[in-house]
């Protein structure tokens, strides 16, 4: 028997009479994705004396190595530290690999007010994602604590080993008309340096510009209906 370098491998040869097999076995274990080919010569007889016609040889892979690793995560949604956050938001964990959807509940992600009482919600995941959709809208201007705790577990079973833990503040909630308008210009026209400047200084004070996002503040986006 030899390896994919043509490398003849110790081991040692039995043959069952019974079952008219032969067994080679091998000093060693075999190396994980490697190639290997068994050969029988001719110098192989019958009872009778004859000989094989020819060699027989046929080949064969070994399968992976087992994955050990444990599920990490890649990154989250919001974004630790992040603000202005909507208050109708989607909370997402990405992992590094398909995890198992079976050890993902309500005690291993959680959602947790600035008072540190536990958000309802519903617990979604998809292959390699984990999404927390809150049962109501979250409160403005609010701080926000998400925990995966450790326990979830990749398809091969590998447990993650640690807690993982970020936050996140919602946005301000629009009050008045003017606030709404703003926001509204803001969404009309967004842009930065000449453009910005001409969203804020001519569209803001200028009749006909203001008359046009209002028109599409009240028709297009339904801010004020």
């Amino acid at each position: 028997m030899k390896d994919i370098d043509n490398k003849l491998l110790d081991g040692e040869v039995t043959y069952n009479s019974n079952s008219k097999t032969v067994i080679f076995i091998l000093s060693s274990t075999l190396k994980y994705s490697s190639c290997y080919t068994a050969i029988i010569k001719t110098g192989v007889k019958d009872l009778d004396g004859n000989n094989m016609f020819a060699d027989y040889t046929w080949s064969f892979t070994t399968l992976s190595a087992p994955d050990t690793i444990p599920p990490a995560i890649l990154s989250t949604s919001p974004l630790n530290g992040e603000s202005n956050i909507p208050v109708d938001v989607i909370i997402g964990v990405i992992f590094n690999e398909k995890i198992n959807s079976a050890t993902v509940t309500a005690k291993i992600f959680k959602l947790y007010d600035k008072d540190n009482f536990p958000v309802n919600g519903t617990i979604t995941v998809k292959n390699n994602k984990i999404t927390f959709i809150p049962s109501n809208v979250l409160e403005h201007y609010s701080f926000y604590t998400a925990v995966v705790t450790a326990g979830i577990k990749d398809l091969s079973g590998n447990s993650s080993v640690s807690d993982f833990t970020w936050s996140f503040t919602t946005n301000k909630a629009l009050t008045s008309t003017t606030e709404k308008k703003k926001a509204c210009f803001i969404s009309f026209l967004p842009g930065s340096g000449l453009v910005k400047k001409f969203r804020d200084e001519y569209l803001m004070t200028n009749i006909i510009g203001k008359f046009l996002v209002d028109f599409y503040c009240e028709i297009l986006s339904g801010l004020f209906r």
